[in-house]
């Protein structure tokens, strides 16, 4: 229950004052907003992949089960590439070794140096005999396996991997519908559809010898777990702000009389100021620490703004506009940098098996 003293107060009017530490209604109302905006597109980015991965999953199931029909979208074909030509799709590794001698005599480290991939236009030809033009745009990941090594040098070697005409690929990205006129059916032709295989806006299109089922599938519990992590990001963020949001919903400014007052200077020589409050609504004198200002100008008897929420009393502050303090805004930000690197770890680890089998094969 509320003291006798605190039914008893009486101010005509009450002096402005904030807190030592306060951040201001400002920067606590665009910290929240900046905190908030990027843990929703971290949470969006991660609900764009998971969305993608299971889609291209589903399209790579319906694929191995089956001859898929051809629509608009994210796809996964199977065919056989038509390019008489030059090898469309080729990664060249260069690596550099080291002579290391043992027991069991010598052998070779080699250690990557530069890797170029070339992936240019070609045309897929499907089971069903359609052909689907092929346009990496050199935004494809080659899971490929190495097909063979020449060496340049006795520690100088290149590893290549690359898929030519007649070899039968998996391959992911968007397609695009064109319709033509079919002149071979018919007096005047007739409208046919031709397709053409792009990489998809959300990634890299991904082109493999073995089904890509698995491939696509892999890193969605990474996606999932980052997508979880956004919200955490969110949802603790605004908890570590909890007192700062009752007062902004439900806040009252009243007269909180100053009882005493003293100064202290801490360990580290710093000057530090505080008043006992006489403050309607709660249990007994409150103790807060103001500004210099603050201080100077409120004397023993005289009224200063407090706000707090009447239906939790204990998250007050000193003002009449609500705010944090500076160690509400850097315990969130070490929060929000804590969680963002893990949220990138995760991301990052699920992007490992776009090249995983080539870079096993590159360091043996």
């Amino acid at each position: 229950m509320p003291s006798e003293n605190s039914e008893a107060l009486i101010c005509e009017s009450a002096l402005p004052c904030a807190e030592l530490e306060d951040a201001g209604p400002s920067l606590t109302a665009g910290w929240l907003w900046c905190v908030s905006g990027i843990a929703i597109l971290l949470a969006v980015i991660a609900a764009a992949l998971i969305v993608r991965n299971a889609c291209l999953t589903r399209r790579a199931r319906a694929q191995r089960l089956g001859s898929p029909v051809l629509r608009p979208g994210l796809a996964v074909l199977e065919g056989t590439i038509d390019e008489p030509s030059e090898p469309p799709l080729r990664v060249e590794i260069r690596q550099s070794g080291i002579k290391n001698f043992g027991e069991d005599g010598g052998r070779i480290e080699w250690s990557e140096l530069s890797r170029e991939v070339t992936a240019k236009p070609f045309r897929l030809r499907l089971e069903s005999g359609e052909v689907v033009e092929v346009e990496p745009r050199d935004a494809a990941k080659l899971l490929l396996p190495i097909t063979r090594t020449e060496t340049d040098a006795p520690t100088k070697r290149r590893r290549i991997a690359e898929a030519k005409d007649g070899d039968r690929i998996h391959i992911s990205g968007r397609l695009e519908g064109h319709k033509i006129m079919d002149a071979t059916n018919g007096y005047r032709g007739a409208m046919t559809t031709k397709y053409k295989l792009l990489p998809s806006r959300s990634g890299p299109m991904l082109v493999s010898r073995e089904p890509l089922e698995s491939v696509v599938r892999s890193p969605l519990p990474r996606y999932v777990g980052a997508l979880v992590l956004a919200t955490v990001m969110l949802v603790s963020a605004h908890a570590i702000f909890v007192g700062y949001h009752l007062r902004s919903a439900a806040g009252r400014v009243t007269a909180g009389m100053v009882t005493d007052k003293r100064t202290w200077v801490d360990e580290e020589g710093h000057t530090q100021y505080e008043f006992r409050l006489t403050v309607p609504g709660q249990d007994g004198p409150i103790v807060a620490g103001p500004t210099a200002a603050c201080y100077q100008t409120a004397e023993r008897g005289a009224c200063v703004d407090v706000l707090f929420a009447p239906w939790a009393p204990s998250f007050w502050q000193l003002g009449s506009k609500p705010s944090a303090t500076i160690a509400h805004v850097v315990l969130s930000s070490y929060l929000l940098v804590g969680l963002a690197v893990w949220y990138a770890i995760l991301l990052i680890g699920g992007r490992k098996w776009y090249s995983g089998k080539l870079l096993d094969e590159a360091g043996e």
